[in-house]
């Protein structure tokens, strides 16, 4: 009890220093949570989104899409499929596929994107781990997309190595 004491005597007293560890405190703590909840300070909040589609009759395939197709030719092959994307890396994970990026990206204002990492594709019964290109189609921007369209291209010439998939949030 004596400390509470003490430390409202130090609060109330007109003391500088109490003032500046307060202002100092005040501005750490501002620095940390300036935006919205959760949000570091930025205003924009961690990006991290989920998407995923447990069977090619989930939900129905925009119109003129092909439907996803593994490197083994099966439909079905690629299912279930998860998308995980954060400010600084994205992960795929498919039963035919899998693809990780690391590194800082972004939708453009076509709400694409083209990223190069590297994909493990199952062919023949063996992971085969190569660079490839996991691109992105969201119908809007991405806080707000009902939908996101993925496939795995070779770098070389951007043939499609597994998909088009089309993942719900």
């Amino acid at each position: 009890m004596k400390f509470l004491s003490r430390l409202f005597d130090a609060l109330i007293a007109p003391r500088r220093w109490v003032w500046a560890a307060l202002a100092a405190c005040l501005l750490a703590l501002s620095a940390c949570g300036g935006g919205d909840p959760g949000s570091g300070g930025t205003g924009t909040g961690p990006l991290r989104y989920l998407f995923t589609a447990s069977d090619v009759s989930q939900g129905d395939e925009p119109p003129g899409a092909s439907p996803p197709v593994s490197p083994t030719g099966d439909i079905n092959d690629c299912y279930p499929a998860r998308l995980e994307l954060t400010g600084d890396s994205v992960q795929l994970d498919t039963p035919c596929a899998r693809f990780t990026f690391a590194g800082t990206w972004a939708l453009d204002e076509d709400h694409q994107a083209f990223l190069t990492g590297t994909a493990q594709l199952l062919v023949d019964g063996t992971w085969v781990e190569q660079p490839a290109v996991l691109r992105l189609i969201a119908d809007g921007p991405l806080e707000s997309a009902k939908s996101i369209q993925i496939a795995l291209l070779d770098p070389a010439d951007l043939h499609v190595l597994a998909g088009p998939i089309t993942l719900w949030p």
